[in-house]
């Protein structure tokens, strides 16, 4: 007996199986935040306070050479016009202190601001998430991913969801929350500078201090 397979069902298995939702769903979506922190304006918020962030360390830096400059031209003088070998040695070992402390406060400053660029980018990516995701949700997608190579290598035009993200973000009031800040004058970088310098200063003299102190016994 000829088994007849029903039409209407074939149809209805075929669209199913052929499906964009179907392919896409529980999908990876493609997002270029470059791109969106651009449309954004945030991009420019960004290299404002970066810009005030390098101002006031630079001035940190010039400060703290000062510091040390004086500290190496008082070991100089005491050590008079015609120094012997030891006060010539303690002048090459102060030297080579101070240029070593120096080189570690570079270090630091240098750190302070990856650490500052990497704070303002991850605030950026925590702002934009929700809208990133629920632009993503709108095309059946569950995951969201930067088009970064080696990674990702390419991808169809469906899931870039780059634009309605940023669309999302502009109406949920996001570029708001990324002001441009004010910037910092060179004076105020200074004067921020010295305060923080005599403020560790003051630390470390008490440190010093307290550890030169002798403990006392009962």
């Amino acid at each position: 007996m000829k088994r007849i397979f029903p039409l209407a069902l074939f149809l209805l298995l075929t669209a199913f199986l052929s499906s964009d939702s179907f392919g896409q769903n529980g999908g990876i979506a493609i997002l270029n935040i470059d791109k969106a922190a651009e449309a954004l304006g945030v991009d420019r918020v960004v290299q404002a306070e970066m810009a005030n962030v390098e101002k006031q360390v630079n001035a940190q830096l010039a400060i703290r050479q000062e510091n040390l400059q004086a500290q190496m031209n008082g070991v100089t003088t005491a050590a008079g016009e015609d120094p012997d070998d030891t006060k010539k040695r303690e002048i090459l070992a102060t030297n080579q202190q101070l240029n070593q402390q120096f080189n570690q406060t570079k270090a630091r400053a240098g750190q302070a601001l990856q650490a500052a660029r990497t704070a303002l980018i991850n605030r950026f990516r925590a702002d934009f998430q929700p809208f990133a995701l629920e632009a993503a949700k709108a095309k059946g997608l569950d995951i969201v991913m930067f088009n970064q190579a080696p990674s990702l290598y390419t991808w169809a035009d469906n899931v870039e969801v780059t634009d309605d993200a940023v669309a999302l973000a502009k109406a949920g009031g996001l570029p708001d929350k990324w002001t441009m800040p004010v910037p910092v004058t060179d004076d105020q970088a200074r004067e921020k500078a010295i305060s923080d310098e005599n403020k560790r200063l003051a630390e470390k003299a008490k440190a010093d201090t307290k550890s030169a102190t002798p403990a006392k016994t009962e």
